[in-house]
């Protein structure tokens, strides 16, 4: 199971691999507001799986703290992340929305609470404030916009340059030295390539003096190089 990726040098940091605000945090305040005075609190312990690929959506989830990875299970049990959420991130909002299943597993990387938001409350806001309606569409199409052009964007980019850039991204707004608890293997996963050529760039990232490599660890230690790289 993946360690904790907050780092160990601040507690209550948010370490994570978007690049962008999740769907949620995009909503009208007023929207926002609604959802959350009837949304239900549940805590996750740590590898506890919060939502299974194929599960009706009964809702949507907000993440108070700790952290989720989603990805997929193989068929030979294993996970296979691709994206690492924090604190104020929200996933489940179009399986919602679409009325169709979940496409993805989702598991606490450490303990985690989680608001949920369930489908009826959403439709049922939506059938008493219908102006928000046209705002909501608005909100997934910049959303969906925005995901195309970063699928775009990181087509064009290196490898090594894709790895920096989620690197850069788990530090959040802290100052080096940063701990991130990731190992390679998961790196590999979230960019989508092999161990080696991870094990390549982050010896040459070290070599530059932008991190340094550790048992289940990577210390960054010049966050602004990492962001120019």
């Amino acid at each position: 199971m993946q360690r904790s990726l907050h780092s160990k040098k601040r507690a209550g940091s948010t370490a994570r691999s978007l690049t962008a605000p999740s769907m949620f945090s995009a909503f009208p305040r007023e929207l926002r507001d609604q959802l959350l005075s009837v949304a239900i609190k549940r805590n996750f312990s740590r590898g506890q799986i919060i939502q299974q690929r194929g599960d009706e959506a009964s809702g949507f989830y907000v993440i108070r703290s700790g952290q989720v990875k989603l990805g997929r299970f193989d068929v030979d049990g294993n996970f296979r992340s691709v994206l690492v959420m924090g604190r104020g991130d929200s996933f489940g909002e179009l399986a919602v929305l679409g009325g169709f299943a979940r496409v993805v597993d989702a598991i606490a990387v450490e303990d985690t609470e989680i608001q949920i938001v369930g489908t009826s409350a959403v439709d049922q806001i939506l059938v008493d404030n219908p102006h928000m309606a046209r705002e909501l569409l608005r909100v997934v199409s910049t959303q969906l916009q925005e995901a195309l052009d970063s699928i775009i964007q990181q087509r064009r980019m290196s490898t090594p340059k894709r790895i920096a850039r989620i690197l850069h991204t788990m530090c959040g707004d802290q100052q080096a030295p940063v701990s991130l608890a990731i190992n390679q293997s998961d790196l590999a996963e979230l960019i989508g390539t092999s161990r080696v050529t991870i094990a390549k760039a982050l010896a040459n990232m070290e070599g530059k003096q932008m991190l340094k490599r550790g048992y289940g660890k990577i210390d960054i230690l010049d966050i602004k190089a990492l962001r120019s790289f």
